[in-house]
C-alpha cells in the first residue's frame, strides 16, 4: 500500500504598496457614490448683448472707445464677465457687419475699440 503525500502549504504574499493602494481604490470606487451637479450659470445671449450694446452705442458721440468700457457695469462677477465680453463682441461683429458700428484692433490681444459710423446715418435698430 503506498503511502500518502502531505502538502504543506505556506503562504507567502508579495504585494507592494502599489498593489495595496490600487485594490483598496478600486474597492472604494465600486462603493462610493457619485453626484455631480452642474452649478447654474448666467448666460447673455447675443440678442441680449445686442439690445445692451446698441442702447449704449445709441446715447454715444460717436468717439472710439474700448468695448470692455461699455461693459464695465455688467462685469460682476469672473463667470458673468466671461459670457458677456464674449456675447457682446458677437454682437458687436454683427452691428460692424450691418454698418451701423466701425470696429479697431491694434494688435492681436490689444483692446478692441468701437464707435458709431460716421457716415450721419440714423441710429436705427435693424432686425
Amino acid at each position: 500500500m503506498p503511502e500518502g503525500m502531505r502538502t504543506i502549504r505556506v503562504r507567502q504574499y508579495t504585494a507592494i504598496i502599489y498593489d495595496l493602494l490600487k485594490a483598496y481604490a478600486e474597492q472604494r470606487r465600486r462603493t462610493t457614490k457619485r453626484v455631480h451637479v452642474v452649478p447654474r450659470r448666467t448666460v447673455w445671449s447675443i440678442k441680449d448683448a445686442r439690445q445692451r450694446l446698441e442702447a449704449l452705442i445709441g446715447q454715444w458721440t460717436g468717439e472710439w472707445m474700448a468695448l470692455s468700457k461699455y461693459l464695465e457695469q455688467y462685469l460682476g462677477s469672473p463667470d458673468v464677465a466671461r459670457t458677456a465680453v464674449a456675447s457682446s463682441f458677437g454682437a458687436t461683429l454683427e452691428m460692424a457687419r450691418e454698418g451701423l458700428v466701425e470696429i479697431s484692433q491694434a494688435e492681436p490681444f490689444a483692446p478692441i475699440y468701437v464707435r458709431k459710423r460716421e457716415d450721419g446715418a440714423a441710429w436705427q435698430r435693424i432686425g
